[in-house]
């Protein structure tokens, strides 16, 4: 017995030796002052998503997490089990996205856009300025369930076209979908 506790204990240090941790890439500091922009995101890359805007101004998402079939769905019926429980749910979150049009309305580009004015670091950009970085900051709305929703604010950062990135934080609290 004790030579089995010796042995495992041996194996498992060897496996820890041969793992590696994972490196993440650092924030580069940004030096000297830099330009940016702030505007909406580009609807068109959502509109075949789950994700609806339910404001105006293309700056608050709404989607779920769940609400089609149901997993016994997919699993009975396959691709087309899948196929239909994702229409379920995008036309659920369609009807609940109308229903939440115009009374959930921060000012979500008002409020970025003045935070950034109290970062020294960064300065309007003019027109012309192609290297200026673009802020689209976005309120995202997420249902879990059948009433409870998740709040998180969405920055999407991009300087140049094929340099974008998003970035999610998601307060810890969640709220019920008719407080709202």
């Amino acid at each position: 017995m004790k030579g089995n506790i010796i042995g495992a204990g041996v194996a498992l240090s060897m496996l820890c030796g041969c793992v590696s941790m994972p490196t993440f890439q650092s924030a580069k500091p940004m030096g000297s002052a830099h330009a940016y922009r702030v505007h909406a995101a580009d609807p068109k890359p959502i509109e075949n998503t789950l994700y609806q805007f339910v404001d105006m101004d293309d700056t608050v998402l709404y989607h779920q997490e769940a609400g089609g079939g149901g997993v016994a769905l997919g699993v009975l019926l396959g691709p087309l089990g899948a196929a239909a429980n994702a229409a379920a749910i995008k036309s659920r979150t369609g009807k609940e996205a109308l229903s939440l049009r115009g009374a959930f309305t921060p000012h979500v580009m008002q409020d970025f856009s003045a935070t950034l004015l109290y970062q020294p670091e960064l300065q309007p950009a003019r027109a012309a300025d192609a290297s200026a970085v673009t802020f689209s900051p976005m309120l995202e709305l997420t249902r879990m369930g059948e009433d409870q929703v998740r709040i998180g604010a969405r920055l999407r950062v991009a300087q140049g076209t094929p340099q974008q990135r998003d970035y999610l934080y998601v307060l810890p609290d969640s709220y019920s979908f008719a407080a709202l």
